[in-house]
């Protein structure tokens, strides 16, 4: 401390130039003189004011008059003789005489020589004004516990006060206390019932505020998740320094103790999951594991204890799913994109789209993490399977509308615009399947997409639809200093078209990527196709030709004639001669496009 108390500078003991044990008859002869000099305007001095150790006492009629009041009150001058001094013994003469020329450790000397009330007393207040704080507080503690009863016969001059020890010490205590934390005190005694009454005016203050602190972080607005997390912060911040001193006051197991602590930690939980449950925030997760771990350390009680443990499970469990923090944010568009699709039916443009919208991220999350690595696959492999669900559903719909009206339908030209129409969603749905491709996937789902695409790929080499993938040539204009790209595929020659029969489900998604969805059979084969023809150009000619030959047999026979019956028989060998001639044609040109 650097500073001498209030209580000891304003002491009205000292106003009045007496002792705290000074007669009424020597307070009255002060008081004389002290008016008789004010009158005239002359400044009042006594031995007390301690001129080398002390500031100047202010003397006016008005504070010579508000001292007087202050020590008519039995209480009131007990409380101000606890800081000032007695003269009981001739040592005190001794002790006075070097204080007043302002050599205090030689009057301590002295006081130390003899322990009585009145040495214990005067050492208290001397160490107050030389800023011995600590050495005063200890002194008195002595005092007291020795020479309670002796200080009340000494300072309790109108002899009404029925007082004890602990009358005493809470007195001296409170009047600290008005001027310097109870902690600051609390730290320097020895005596346990000392420390118990420091507890005392120290808890409820700590407590106070604390209570407060905690009102103030739960009237926020429940659903505003950045106010929470401030809250949240705040609070624990806040509070900090009030739990450690209020923990030091109190005993281990103290249920005051454990009240305040489960309400503070448990306050600063419901922060954390008010935050998470309304933030979008990439880190929400870490920032309300932050939050619990504070909670954690604070609460003292089972069920808060408990509480804890379980918000910890599963803020540790969400952790664990989240992907790296370098790539959430192009997994947050990718789970986007894929949140967009699954809303809307199943197409093959639907999964075209999310592909190429995705894969700007895919990509990037692929350059951060490398190919190999787990999130990596697991969300590339999400978005290929999503679409595969798409592309299939649109394929199985368009195979089941397909067989449906060929088998109600007796016109070839409805028949090949059924087929084309079959033939454009199947070239679609390859193309987005080589989209797919660009995909890596989980090895576990590596063989079931495989199935699907080797079933989709004899569909369409069934109906004659290239399977070959582009070639993308880079070539530079002899005109011009652009660059253009050109796409050269492969094309193949048309042969018999079949329409195989869609079928059921081959096999389900499993549940770490989407839900099941029907995907193409893969039994569709050429040689399948040999044994199952449809209705196409091809099968039109051959009946046209039979249904001629016929009716030229019928005219000849009926007739009898023999011009009509010759023509009648050249037509009859020049239709098979113009169909086998076909057939050869067609063989050679499949043979050179092959």
């Amino acid at each position: 401390m650097n500073s001498i108390p209030k209580i000891v500078l304003d002491n009205p003991f000292r106003i009045l130039g007496v002792f705290a044990n000074s007669s009424k008859k020597e307070i009255v002869a002060n008081q004389g003189k002290a008016n008789a000099f004010l009158k005239v305007g002359r400044a009042v001095e006594y031995p007390l004011d301690l001129k080398a150790l002390m500031p100047h006492v202010n003397r006016t009629v008005d504070t010579f008059s508000q001292a007087t009041a202050h020590l008519t009150i039995a209480k009131e001058q007990l409380k101000y003789a606890q800081f000032w001094f007695l003269k009981m013994t001739p040592l005190d003469d001794v002790a006075f005489n070097h204080l007043y020329a302002g050599n205090w450790q030689q009057a301590i000397e002295i006081w130390d020589k003899k322990n009585c009330v009145s040495s214990l007393q005067n050492k208290v207040v001397t160490n107050f004004i030389t800023n011995n704080f600590d050495q005063a507080v200890n002194t008195a503690e002595d005092l007291y516990d020795q020479f309670s009863d002796d200080f009340l016969k000494a300072a309790d001059t109108t002899g009404t006060l029925n007082l004890d020890k602990d009358d005493l010490i809470h007195s001296f205590i409170d009047t600290l206390c008005a001027e310097y934390e109870p902690k600051r005190i609390y730290d320097i005694v020895f005596s346990d019932d000392w420390k118990d009454y420091l507890g005392s005016k120290t808890v409820k203050p700590l407590i106070d505020r604390i209570n407060a602190a905690i009102k103030v972080a739960k009237d926020v607005d429940s659903d505003d998740a950045n106010a929470n997390l401030s809250a949240g912060i705040k609070l624990q911040n806040s509070t900090k320094k009030d739990f450690a001193e209020l923990k030091k006051l109190l005993p281990s197991g103290d249920m005051q103790l454990e009240s305040v602590a489960d309400k503070l930690g448990l306050q600063i939980l419901q922060c954390a999951i008010n935050y998470y449950n309304n933030s979008d925030h990439d880190v929400a997760a870490e920032n309300a594991m932050t939050l619990q771990k504070e909670a954690s350390k604070i609460v003292m009680g089972e069920m808060a204890k408990d509480r804890c443990k379980d918000t910890l499970k599963v803020l540790e469990k969400i952790i664990a799913e989240l992907p790296p923090k370098e790539v959430r944010k192009e997994h947050k568009a990718v789970m986007a994109e894929i949140e967009k699709i699954i809303k809307k039916s199943p197409s093959i443009s639907t999964a075209d789209s999310l592909l190429n919208n995705c894969k700007p991220h895919i990509q990037a999350i692929k350059t951060k993490l490398g190919s190999t690595n787990d999130h990596y696959l697991k969300l590339s492999t999400i978005v290929v399977s999503v679409a595969m669900r798409m592309v299939v559903g649109d394929v199985n719909e368009a195979q089941e509308n397909a067989h449906d009206e060929i088998e109600s339908c007796f016109s070839s030209y409805d028949r090949n615009r059924i087929v084309e129409k079959l033939k454009t969603t199947l070239r679609a749905a390859w193309n987005v399947t080589l989209s797919m491709d660009d995909y890596d996937i989980e090895s576990d789902f590596k063989s079931h997409y495989n199935e699907n695409r080797s079933a989709l790929k004899s569909m369409c080499e069934d109906l004659n639809i290239s399977t070959y993938k582009p070639i993308t040539r880079t070539t530079t204009s002899t005109t011009s200093s652009s660059t253009r790209t050109t796409t050269i595929p492969r094309i193949r020659t048309a042969a018999a078209v079949s329409t195989p029969k869609p079928s059921t489900a081959t096999s389900s998604l499993s549940s770490s990527y989407s839900s099941s969805s029907n995907y193409y059979s893969g039994s569709s084969s050429s040689s399948s196709s040999s044994s199952s023809r449809s209705y196409d150009e091809e099968d039109h000619y051959v009946a046209a030709i039979i249904i001629v030959e016929i009716i030229w047999a019928i005219i000849s026979v009926a007739n009898k004639e023999g011009s009509i019956f010759l023509v009648g028989g050249i037509g009859m060998w020049l239709f098979p001669l113009n169909y086998i001639s076909m057939h050869i044609i067609n063989w050679i040109i499949k043979k050179m496009n092959s």
